[in-house]
């Protein structure tokens, strides 16, 4: 077998997508990612004791509710039974928190 060509790296990563829940919809993604730890519960003690694995965590993608006219502070919750299982795996919880209109912000303003 030849060696891999190229640059080796010292640190890898994957992302796995557990939920197509809306993003204005936390809960929705929540229960889609309880039933992919209880699916998935061995896979993921095994990857959590694997050498050098050093960070797994669920990334929950959420609207920017702050328009700092009716809404001035934003807060999400997790229930207490996916907070449970993740912490049961290794796993650490995180909001990504993107505003409803990204994608628009991300357009060039000119041609």
């Amino acid at each position: 077998m030849a060696q891999p060509a190229g640059k080796r790296y010292e640190v890898s990563g994957f992302t796995v997508e557990v939920s197509r829940g809306s993003w204005s919809s936390l809960d929705d993604q929540a229960n889609d990612a309880i039933g992919f730890l209880k699916q998935h519960e061995s896979a993921l003690s095994s990857l959590r004791a694997a050498p050098d694995v050093e960070d797994m965590r669920l990334d929950f993608r959420v609207n920017l509710r702050i328009d700092r006219k009716t809404v001035m502070a934003q807060f999400d919750y997790f229930r207490p039974e996916l907070v449970s299982r993740a912490g049961g795996l290794g796993l650490g919880l995180e909001i990504s928190i993107y505003p409803v209109d990204l994608e628009a912000l991300a357009r060039p303003t000119h041609v």
